[in-house]
């Protein structure tokens, strides 16, 4: 199921801390340096009643424009602030533009994004649950030279009967900038929960429904797998998946060589370790 939506700007509010490098302008900016930047930016992007829950941050490789996607909890809805300097709608002097990208989304707990562009536009990509429809969503969103905000939002996994589809989402691109999704299956009755992974393939070819962009695979399952999952790719364009397995009470890391998937632990098992997993990749180490 697929939603297009051509957007108009509204209004929001949030907290920011991010350290960048360069020339700063505004009163938002710390007079401190710390090592390594030039400073930090700290200041209320938008404001409002219960926001910022879940929340996730992105920056353009390109640009190095900053991005945030948080629940706006009392309307549960899903929004996007990003920074344009001057000329938007939010925050202070109007330094960001605010925008609506799901209502009634209802993601609660589990939100993930990353950003890219080109010579026409910045691409952003959102994987979220929704809580109102049991799935996994994911939303396109591009941004115009000229401000126009463009959006297509389709649900990826739809929910079963007693399963909750879509909880502890991690998007990450591949060297194409493609869009992949590491989630969460939970089994409401039992111990048949899942890690998957969704992949995207393009053209109403994928396997997740019909017409669906994306194929769907599972990585593992077992009780409890797949919380906190965190996907990353290597220099071979290979996944690689951080995750938390409370059986073993250890994180481990899910490989795969293009086929086939292999598992490592990583710590000690039993010591009720690796809640909250975050994974990084060189050419040579998978880093959590």
């Amino acid at each position: 199921m697929r939603r297009f939506v051509h957007h108009v700007p509204a209004i929001l509010v949030l907290l920011m801390v991010v350290a960048v490098p360069g020339q700063v302008g505004a009163d938002e900016w710390d007079d401190g340096a710390a090592e390594g930047v030039d400073a930090w930016l700290t200041g209320s992007m938008t404001s409002g009643a219960d926001l910022g829950a879940p929340v996730a941050i992105a920056v353009d490789p390109n640009t190095g424009r900053r991005f945030v996607a948080y629940h706006d909890v009392t309307n549960n809805d899903l929004w996007l602030v990003y920074d344009v300097g001057s000329g938007g709608n939010c925050g202070p002097n109007n330094r960001f533009s605010c925008r609506l990208v799901e209502s009634d989304a209802d993601p609660r707990d589990y939100v993930d994004m990353a950003v890219h562009s080109d010579n026409a536009s910045i691409h952003v990509h959102l994987a979220y649950h929704s809580s109102a429809n049991v799935s996994l969503e994911y939303t396109h969103a591009r941004i115009l030279s000229a401000g126009l905000f463009l959006k297509e939002t389709q649900t990826i996994h739809q929910n079963a009967i007693f399963y909750d589809v879509g909880r502890h989402v991690s998007l990450a691109l591949d060297a194409d900038n493609r869009p992949h999704i590491a989630y969460q299956t939970h089994d409401f009755l039992g111990s048949n929960d899942g890690l998957h992974l969704a992949s995207y393939v393009g053209n109403d070819s994928g396997n997740c429904y019909t017409g669906s962009d994306f194929d769907c695979s599972v990585i593992t399952s077992g009780d409890g797998v797949g919380m906190y999952a965190s996907l990353a790719f290597n220099s071979n364009d290979l996944p690689r998946v951080a995750y938390y397995d409370p059986v073993s009470g250890a994180p481990k890391i899910a490989l795969s060589d293009g086929s086939t998937w292999s598992f490592t632990t990583v710590g000690q098992p039993g010591k009720d370790c690796g809640q909250h997993v975050s994974i990084w990749v060189d050419d040579a180490l998978s880093l959590i």
